[in-house]
């Protein structure tokens, strides 16, 4: 009897070693495929914007180049740096994610009105330098309702909207992009970003939105960036949702995040703007 149990005990000792082995050989099999993908999209990424910097560098050494030419090559120069900085940062970020190393760091009481309008500010700078003069741009803000002070971590939120903002820019050749924030629920915030790009586009960021695969890369993703945004919200246990533009062509992108949030209203922001005057005429 001993021995009969005995056996069977090796039997699913030997069972439980061959389903650890194909565990790790398709671990093994992720990561290998995980990393081919992450070299490709590296290399995708960062070539467009290094050929412009190294391109408007060399145009920049020839000294017949004229004034409002080098002015305007500097421009590009600037653009295409921050371009170069901005993904890379983005990578680090999407490879810190994947790997578990990614963290949140909370930061309490921010306005999120503060955030909005330096984003609004910023994209106004960027619609002008892509010379989009058919296209909107639109900060929705709830009259009336008072400010939002929420804790949130405020360098993620502020770079997916930025994705999400950048993304709707490019492929919107004319018409309005809006965006903003808005109660969900008790202990919830939407985000969103309304465009007015065109069918294939909307489809696109669909595929990517919709895609199941909560480590990230897959064949499917052609976009690092949009990828980033859709597995931060996952990260910061948020749901993320694109829906048909209401009356007219586009799409809205738009993601809800658990936030710790109290509402600031009309009277306190009055009080707290009248206590700051008072204080500065006493000093």
């Amino acid at each position: 009897m001993v021995k009969k149990v005995e056996q069977l005990d090796r039997a699913a000792l030997i069972d439980r070693i061959k389903v650890l082995e194909e565990d790790l050989k398709r671990e093994k099999d992720m990561n290998k495929k995980f990393n081919h993908i992450f070299v490709s999209k590296v290399n995708h990424e960062i070539r467009t914007p290094l050929n412009s910097v190294l391109g408007f560098a060399n145009l920049l050494g020839n000294d017949q180049i004229e004034g409002y030419k080098r002015k305007l090559y500097v421009k590009y120069l600037n653009s295409s740096t921050e371009s170069l900085l901005f993904r890379i940062e983005n990578l680090l970020d999407y490879a810190m994610l994947t790997v578990g190393q990614l963290e949140l760091i909370e930061e309490k009481d921010q306005s999120l009105d503060h955030l909005f309008v330096g984003l609004y500010e910023a994209f106004l700078l960027e619609k002008q330098f892509q010379e989009k003069r058919n296209v909107t741009l639109l900060l929705s803000k709830k009259d009336g309702v008072g400010e939002i002070i929420a804790s949130f971590d405020r360098r993620k939120l502020k770079k997916m909207l930025s994705i999400l903002l950048a993304n709707a820019l490019q492929g919107t050749r004319e018409g309005n992009i809006e965006f903003g924030y808005e109660l969900a629920d008790k202990g919830h915030i939407r985000f969103y970003v309304s465009d007015s790009a065109d069918q294939y586009r909307t489809e696109y960021i669909r595929k990517i939105f919709d895609e199941k695969n909560l480590s990230g890369m897959t064949q499917k993703d052609t976009d690092i960036n949009l990828s980033l945004v859709r597995d931060l919200v996952r990260f910061m246990k948020g749901e993320i949702d694109i829906t048909p533009k209401p009356g007219g062509k586009g799409n809205v992108v738009s993601f809800i995040l658990p936030l710790h949030y109290h509402i600031q209203t009309i009277d306190e922001l009055s009080g707290r703007e009248e206590h700051n005057n008072k204080k500065y005429m006493n000093d």
